[in-house]
């Protein structure tokens, strides 16, 4: 067990979230999260664990929470440090078992303040937020309602594809009204929904598509070019292995894989044949994940705040 220090002011990890759901607790990520975290993750807590991490959404060090933190689970200093140290800078998921299963975390659940970087926020949570009668970990539904929202803005289409199984034959009699949308949209922010999505046949012929967009758009802007970018850099890593195997560009069309796949007969003779398009994809993927996140630090209207 790693002792954490005690100086230091540790903080549940911004991409990560918690959300009272009746019975238990929903803890989930952001989309769109930073590759050191666990992406699309979704489980339920015991509600007693979240009041401990309700704690670590303050901008206090850990020599400070832990006496707070031993009163009211009435605990000793040492055993308060065993507990919380399994959920600092955790490099994997891990899990504690219960009567009702084991109950999951994401990777590195809690994290020094200055590592948080500009997404760092303190939520100042309350304990007593998480109160619960009947603890129910193993139901799927929510109880306070959907962490994912998806709105059909119309099912009319003007290209008629064939392959297309969509139903563009119903008239819909009573659509919602962008008004009511826009109410929708603000209930999903306060409930904490961790996904809005906008579906249609075609829905730039919906009359109030661009107020839509508009309103929704500063929410996922940063998520989409997070998602991008780094599906970009895993795109040249699949394309420089296809093409290290064989399966890619063929010569005389250059490709870093193919590079290295050649570089690979003359290692000993002219280890530079290899080593340059190796670290070409290297910068290249990191790159791009570099500039995802300072997108993200520009863009995110949660960091501006």
């Amino acid at each position: 067990m790693k002792i954490p220090e005690m100086n230091k002011v540790y903080v549940l990890n911004p991409h990560y979230h918690l959300r009272h759901d009746i019975h238990r607790v929903a803890l989930f990520s952001s989309t769109g999260t930073d590759t050191d975290c666990s992406r699309n993750w979704h489980t339920f807590i015991h509600p007693l664990q979240a009041v401990m991490l309700s704690f670590f959404t303050y901008d206090r060090p850990l020599q400070t929470t832990l006496p707070l933190l031993c009163d009211f689970f009435c605990r000793s200093k040492e055993e308060m440090i065993k507990w919380v140290s399994d959920f600092i800078d955790n490099p994997t998921p891990i899990y504690t078992s219960s009567q009702q299963g084991e109950i999951y975390f994401p990777k590195r659940i809690l994290i020094e303040a200055e590592k948080a970087g500009k997404a760092l926020r303190f939520d100042r949570l309350q304990a007593n937020s998480f109160v619960w009668k009947k603890l129910d970990l193993t139901t799927k539904r929510l109880y306070s309602g959907p962490l994912l929202l998806t709105f059909m803005l119309t099912n009319q289409c003007v290209t008629h594809c064939k392959y297309c199984y969509a139903d563009t034959s119903t008239q819909i009699k009573s659509p919602l009204t962008t008004q009511r949308m826009m109410e929708l949209i603000k209930e999903a922010s306060d409930l904490q929904v961790q996904q809005v999505n906008l579906i249609g046949g075609e829905i730039f012929l919906h009359k109030d598509w661009k107020i839509i967009l508009k309103h929704i758009l500063p929410n996922i802007a940063s998520p989409i070019i997070i998602l991008a970018t780094l599906e970009f850099g895993s795109a040249i890593l699949a394309a420089a292995a296809l093409s290290f195997l064989g399966l890619g560009a063929q010569p005389p069309s250059p490709d870093w894989g193919a590079m290295l796949s050649k570089g690979k007969e003359v290692l000993e003779l002219a280890p530079h044949v290899t080593i340059f398009p190796g670290l070409a994809i290297f910068i290249t993927v990191l790159a791009f994940n570099f500039f995802g996140d300072s997108l993200r630090d520009v863009l995110d209207p949660k960091i501006n705040e």
